[in-house]
C-alpha cells in the first residue's frame, strides 16, 4: 500500500503530500522505488514530472529522478502507480537535481528522459516571471513539499494564511486543482482552486478575494476531501472565488484510468 493514501486514492483527488511515498511499480507487479515528490510550475499548476527514487530495488541504481506525470497509470485498487520502463532504459535515466531547474529545458537531458520513458512534456520558456525573477528559465518550477507552508495574502495583500497541501487528481496527479489553505480561524482548511491564485514572489501567493471573503468561505475537515469530488460543492467553491470549474478541479472529470 502507498505511504498515507489510504482511503483517498479510490475517490476523485488527492493530497500532494500523500502521492508522496507512494510505491512505483513495474507492470508485473515488482516494486520499482517510490514517488519522493511532485514538480509544480507554481504559475500554471501543472505537474510535469514527479521525483522517483528507485534506492537500488531490482539492481536499478539511480536516486533522484525525474519521471514525466504521462508515464505513469494509476493502479488506484492498490494505491499504488506502474510504471512501464525496463529496467534498461532506467539504468540511463538522467539524475535530477533540484538546484538545477534549467535541466528541465536542456535538450539533451530532456533527450535522456524521452528515451527512458518514452516522452518529455513540454515545458514553458520563460525569460522572467511578474515577480521580477529574471535570466533562469526555471524559476517558475517548485517541489510540491516547498509550496506547502507558502504564504497566502488577498486581495489586498493582507496575510490570510498558508497552504497546507496541494491537492491533485488521483488518476494523473498532472494538476494542481486546490490548495488548502490553512487560515486560522478554527481548525478547516479552505479549498482554493489554483486558478484563483497570481504568485507575487519566492513562496507567497495572492489569492482573489478579500481577508473578509475568506472568513466565510465553504471549508474542508481534516478528512473531507472526497467532498471536492461532489459537483456542486465543487462548483460553490469555483464560484465564490470567481473562477471557472477547469479539467483539474471540476468534480467527475478524472480520465479513465490509463
Amino acid at each position: 500500500m502507498a505511504h498515507g493514501m489510504s482511503g483517498h486514492m479510490g475517490r476523485g483527488f488527492v493530497r500532494a503530500a500523500d502521492v508522496r511515498g507512494a510505491e512505483v511499480v513495474n507492470p508485473n507487479g515488482e516494486k520499482l522505488g517510490k514517488i519522493s515528490e511532485l514538480i509544480v510550475d507554481y504559475r500554471s499548476g501543472v505537474t510535469p514530472y514527479a521525483v522517483v527514487s528507485f534506492g537500488g530495488v531490482l539492481g536499478i541504481n539511480r536516486e533522484s529522478v525525474a519521471v514525466p506525470m504521462e508515464s505513469f497509470v494509476g493502479d488506484a485498487e492498490e494505491e499504488r502507480f506502474v510504471l512501464g520502463t525496463t529496467k534498461a532504459q532506467l539504468e540511463h535515466a538522467p539524475d535530477f537535481d533540484p538546484k538545477k531547474w534549467d535541466s528541465l529545458h536542456d535538450e539533451s537531458w530532456r533527450d535522456k528522459v524521452k528515451q527512458a520513458f518514452g516522452r518529455s512534456p513540454s515545458i514553458h520558456k520563460d525569460a522572467g516571471s511578474k515577480s521580477g525573477q529574471a535570466g533562469s528559465l526555471g524559476v517558475r518550477y517548485m517541489l510540491s513539499k516547498d509550496l506547502e507552508g507558502a504564504k497566502i495574502l488577498d486581495s489586498h495583500d493582507e496575510s490570510v494564511g498558508s497552504i497546507k497541501d496541494l491537492v491533485t487528481d488521483r488518476y494523473t496527479c498532472d494538476n494542481v486543482g486546490f490548495v488548502l489553505v490553512k487560515t486560522g480561524m478554527g481548525g478547516d482548511c479552505v479549498p482554493v482552486p489554483w486558478t484563483a491564485l497570481e504568485h507575487t514572489k519566492g513562496t507567497e501567493f495572492r489569492v482573489s478575494a478579500p481577508k473578509s471573503s475568506m472568513e466565510d468561505a465553504p471549508t474542508l475537515q481534516k478528512d473531507e476531501l472526497d467532498r471536492l469530488a461532489e459537483p456542486g460543492f465543487c462548483d460553490t467553491i469555483c464560484t465564490y472565488f470567481g473562477v471557472r470549474p477547469t479539467v483539474a478541479n471540476a468534480a467527475g472529470s478524472s480520465p479513465a484510468v490509463r
